[in-house]
């Protein structure tokens, strides 16, 4: 158990675990401004997540004692995080909706959005990232995601050539990722 309170003050940190095997499974992205493990703290729970800096980030590390006492006295403190807190629940339960009722074309049209919004400059995401692990991020195989991509090539929407994404037409990306 963790008696700290973890806030992101800048940067991006990916969640996720790590398998027996050594292999990260990356499950999201937290931004700035979250108090990610206040569920953990509040709860007397191990955080069952581990948490890496996709970037550089600047974290505040408080002591529970001081952090509840702040939020007792300060009903706008309080107000600020219940309301991080009420954005988080509804993104999980939106990308939870999401994940239930998209196919897997919306769904990879959304991760690949979400890579450029993350780390994009100039359309294009400056990492490489194989299909092999794209396609574990769905666990699906290299096979299938690769016929779900070919639409995306012959459209000309997304250019994926030796492990380097680009976004040729990031508005028909958006329209493709959309639920209908």
């Amino acid at each position: 158990c963790i008696s700290d309170v973890y806030i992101l003050l800048s940067g991006t940190l990916q969640v996720g675990w790590l398998q027996a095997d050594g292999e990260l499974i990356v499950n999201d992205f937290i931004r700035i401004q979250s108090v990610f493990n206040l569920v953990s703290v509040l709860q007397q729970q191990a955080l069952n997540f581990d948490y890496f800096a996709a970037e550089h980030v600047e974290l505040a590390i408080i002591p529970s004692e001081l952090f509840f006492k702040l939020l007792k006295n300060e009903p706008e403190a309080m107000w600020h995080i219940i309301q991080l807190l009420s954005r988080r629940m509804y993104a999980m339960f939106e990308q939870n909706r999401y994940l239930r009722t998209a196919s897997l074309t919306q769904r990879i049209a959304r991760h690949i959005i979400k890579l450029y919004e993350q780390y994009g400059y100039q359309a294009q995401i400056p990492f490489k990232l194989s299909q092999q692990e794209f396609a574990e991020l769905f666990n699906i195989s290299r096979q299938t995601l690769n016929k779900h991509l070919q639409l995306f090539v012959q459209q000309q929407i997304v250019d994926w050539s030796y492990s380097q994404i680009r976004i040729l037409d990031l508005d028909k990306l958006k329209q493709m990722s959309v639920l209908h």
